[in-house]
């Protein structure tokens, strides 16, 4: 594989590892809006999810495995790119980096 197809390759990979953590994101906080207390609030969120992912640490364990995986890609595409890419690769890079640290602090 050339080099922009490898670079196209992680920043595509990397893209797709990082949308479900940002989902998961988005809809806690719509559940915080929603809800009236916390339990209330924490039902509306886990409905969004089957059964699998109820449990109370399913969704941040899931997160925190496709942040790793979205943290390599955009390392490794960085490592391959040029001037404008990298620029990219270091933005999301960063986003990965600082969803991964907000779920691992939310299993504390």
């Amino acid at each position: 594989m050339s080099n922009n197809s490898k670079r196209l390759f992680y920043l595509i990979t990397g893209i797709l590892c990082l949308i479900f953590p940002v989902l998961v994101f988005v809809i806690w906080i719509k559940a915080v809006n929603a809800g009236a207390d916390h339990s209330m609030r924490v039902e509306i969120f886990r409905s969004h999810f089957p059964s699998y992912l109820q449990d109370r640490f399913a969704t941040t364990y899931v997160s925190i495995v496709l942040l790793i995986g979205s943290i390599i890609c955009f390392v490794k595409g960085r490592e391959i790119s040029q001037h404008g890419m990298r620029h990219t690769f270091l933005f999301l890079l960063i986003i990965s980096m600082l969803f991964f640290f907000l779920n691992v602090w939310n299993m504390m």
